[in-house]
C-alpha cells in the first residue's frame, strides 16, 4: 500500500508538471480557446490535482502511523519530516496559492477590471505563477526522494506479524 501511494504520489506530480499545466498554457491551446478560458480550466484541473496531492499525502501519512502500530517498526525520521513536508507544501499550494492565482486571474481577466487592476493583476499573476511551478518543481523532486525511500525500505518489518491472535 506504501509504495502503491507514493508512486501514486509522484506520478500525479510528473503528470501534471510536464504534461497537463505546459498543455494550457501552449499555443495549440491558445488557438482553441482565448488564453482567459484556458488559464480558468488550467485553474479547474490544478485544484483536482492539488486535491489529489494532499489526499495522496493523508494517505501515505496514514499508512506510515498503521505500519508503525502493526508492525512495531520505528518511524524513520526522514521518512516522517519528508512526508509531512510534502504534504504541507501540497495543503499551502492548494490554498495560499491557488487562490492567489484565481484572483490575479479575475483581476487581469475580469470585465469589471480597471486598467490598473489589470496591469497589476498581470505582473503578480506571473509572480504567483512561477511560485507555484517553483513548488510543484520542489515536490517532485521530493517526491521521488519518498518514492525511493518507500521502495528501499528495510524490508525485514515488511513481513513482520504485528502479534498473534489467539482465539
Amino acid at each position: 500500500m506504501g509504495i502503491l501511494t507514493a508512486a501514486a504520489w509522484f506520478g500525479t506530480s510528473v503528470l501534471f508538471l510536464f504534461a497537463v499545466e505546459p498543455a494550457f498554457s501552449s499555443e495549440s491551446m491558445h488557438r482553441l480557446l482565448p488564453e482567459s478560458h484556458a488559464v480558468a480550466v488550467s485553474h479547474l484541473v490544478g485544484d483536482r490535482f492539488w486535491t489529489a496531492q494532499y489526499l495522496c499525502g493523508f494517505v501515505a501519512l496514514l499508512h506510515m502511523i498503521g505500519e508503525k502500530l502493526y508492525t512495531g517498526r520505528p518511524f524513520q525520521r526522514s521518512s516522517l519530516v519528508l512526508n509531512a513536508a510534502l504534504l504541507a507544501l501540497a495543503l499551502m499550494s492548494a490554498t495560499l496559492f491557488q487562490a492567489k492565482l484565481k484572483q490575479y486571474h479575475m483581476d487581469v481577466y475580469g470585465v469589471r477590471s480597471t486598467p490598473q487592476q489589470r496591469v497589476h493583476g498581470q505582473r503578480w499573476l506571473g509572480i504567483w505563477s512561477s511560485l507555484s511551478v517553483g513548488i510543484q518543481i520542489v515536490m517532485t523532486v521530493g517526491l521521488a526522494l519518498h518514492l525511493s525511500q518507500t521502495v528501499s525500505s528495510d524490508a525485514s518489518y515488511r513481513f513482520v506479524m504485528g502479534g498473534k491472535n489467539r482465539g
